[in-house]
């Protein structure tokens, strides 16, 4: 038996202070990588097993953007004005600090995060030769992830730089047991048969589920839109393929097999987005939420006011220029057509904690289940031609099943590659080569526009009443079938409608309204929201 030990240490009063980090930001690292590794023979010359493990645990302090630094004070000011919590803590307001926060209080908050990863990898193969002409290996892979605080200081969609209320802690286990089995048929021709099970459990939840405050090109503030929360995939994988050496040519031929069954989960704008050009614009929306449409004239020149006056230029629009939300859609392909109509989301949110963005029970409503499978064959052929020049020559053709509701089919992926290496001397080698190859569909762009769309003429085409019908005839506007986007029924049992109002149509009393309530009441009518995109107000006929 043969194995090893090791370990690799690092921290903060090892390392130089990152440049970035520049005292008194919060400086805080470190790091523990360890592992053991223990392999060797089960049966003299028949059998051989190898096993590893590693294990890291690192802490280090966010790298925070100046902006986020330097004004952190007002931020967290506006915030408690709308009872939420500072960055920092995600607890609720009463439970975080005394009103009013001090700089101290702000800037400790600051200092107390840190962003950490916790894994544990195991690796397992066993060897073993059946005989003279067969061997098969079997492998085991594991991974258990523990991330917390991740997304704090990175770009995040939206352009902003996510702060500590934005942050996600990663939950993640990556398994695969796979198998070979390598034979020698005759002694020009071998076969390699593979097979696989994998699985993938990703969940990427919010620290908080507080309102999301775009400070555009900024700061991200709050539950971020652009994020899944779960991601989770089982594979199976088959392949074969056979090795011929006749003369100088050597031959392989194969194919390969996956079936995917896949499951992602997108809440998207929850509990509701707002664009805010500025922190000072984002104290106006907290003055305007405290002391309402007066704020300019009642608001106390001592608190946030005077930066709102002075510094954001659409106090008009009360500090929001633009509002989202959304809400599951059902899964009856009638339940929207008559009147058209969506019901509002469960009960309120917790406006105390704000510990989650979206009511837990509406969690299946934002997920969307595609199997698919990706299956693919090939030839090629190196032919030493003379011991100065190779060629090999060879043709592929890949299709990928499962997505024809939608896009189409495609099976003209076939994949023609060429290339050659010439050495005209011992100290020379001149490669070429040339081929089409043909990418996989993204898979990103079936789920995230099947959870927030709109698509015009759905309505038309979805079980219409005769009042819809007859406007989607009169407009001459007919159903759409647009890329990555299901067609016909098929919407109505998956996603969420998305809606949005610029601020002439009342963003920031509506963001009030959900941030008070944690509801959507203020966006129903007779208790129930309207579908965005109908043919009566865009001629899109449609719902997002």
């Amino acid at each position: 038996l043969h194995g090893s030990l090791y370990e690799y240490f690092q921290n903060s009063a090892l390392d130089s202070r990152s440049l970035l980090q520049p005292a008194p930001l919060p400086n805080q690292l470190r790091q523990n990588q360890f592992g053991a590794t223990l392999g060797g023979p089960i049966k003299k010359d028949k059998t051989f097993f190898f096993m590893n493990y590693e294990g890291k645990r690192r802490a280090e302090s966010p790298t925070y953007p100046p902006d986020l630094v330097t004004n952190i004070l007002a931020i967290d000011q506006a915030k408690a004005q709308l009872g939420l919590a500072p960055e920092g803590c995600t607890a609720g307001l009463t439970t975080c600090s005394p009103t009013p926060i001090t700089q101290g209080q702000a800037f400790g908050f600051l200092q107390g995060v840190l962003k950490t990863a916790n894994n544990d990898f195991g690796f397992a193969r066993l060897d073993h030769q059946i005989n003279t002409n067969n061997r098969v290996a079997l492998r085991y892979l594991i991974e258990d992830g523990r991330a917390l605080g991740e997304l704090i200081g990175n770009t995040l969609d939206g352009g902003g730089i996510g702060a500590p209320s934005g942050g996600r802690d990663l939950f993640v286990r990556d398994q695969s047991l796979s198998g070979t089995l390598t034979s020698v048929l005759t002694p020009n021709l071998v076969n390699s048969f593979l097979g696989q099970w994998a699985q993938r459990h990703y969940n990427f939840i919010g620290m908080t589920g507080q309102p999301d405050f775009s400070i555009l090109n900024d700061l991200e503030l709050g539950h971020n839109f652009g994020i899944d929360d779960q991601k989770y995939e089982s594979r199976m994988e088959v392949s074969d393929s056979i090795s011929w050496v006749k003369g100088n040519h050597l031959a392989k031929f194969g194919f390969d097999g996956n079936y995917i069954w896949d499951v992602d989960n997108f809440p998207g704008f929850t509990p509701v987005r707002s664009l805010v050009p500025g922190i000072a614009c984002l104290d106006a929306f907290s003055e305007y939420y405290k002391y309402g449409a007066t704020w300019l004239a009642t608001a106390p020149p001592s608190g946030l006011l005077s930066t709102a006056q002075t510094q954001c230029p659409v106090n008009s629009d009360n500090g929001i220029v633009f509002m989202y939300a959304g809400v599951p859609l059902p899964t009856s392909a009638t339940a929207c057509a008559a009147p058209p109509w969506c019901a509002p989301t469960g009960a309120p949110l917790n406006t105390s904690t704000w510990a989650n963005a979206f009511q837990p029970s509406l969690f299946s409503g934002y997920s969307r289940q595609i199997n698919h499978g990706y299956w693919g064959g090939f030839a090629q052929d190196q032919w030493r031609v003379t011991p100065k020049l190779t060629f090999n020559f060879g043709l592929r053709w890949d299709y990928e099943s499962g997505l024809a509701a939608f896009v189409k089919p495609d099976y003209t992926a076939w994949q023609p590659r060429i290339g050659l290496a010439y050495s005209p001397d011992s100290k020379t080698v001149i490669r070429a080569g040339a081929g089409l190859f043909s990418d996989r569909q993204n898979m990103s762009f079936f789920f995230i526009p099947n959870t927030q769309k709109v698509v015009a003429g759905y309505l038309c085409d979805n079980n219409a009443p005769a009042a819809i019908t007859a406007i989607c005839s009169g407009a001459g506007i007919k159903p759409q079938v647009m890329p990555m986007v299901a067609s016909g029924n098929l919407q109505a049992t998956q996603g969420y409608q998305i809606f949005g109002f610029p601020a002439s149509q009342g963003a920031s009393a509506m963001v009030a309204n959900i941030i008070a309530t944690g509801a959507y009441s203020s966006l129903t009518t007779g208790g129930v929201l309207p579908m965005a995109g109908t043919c009566f107000t865009t001629g899109a006929c449609g719902r997002g």
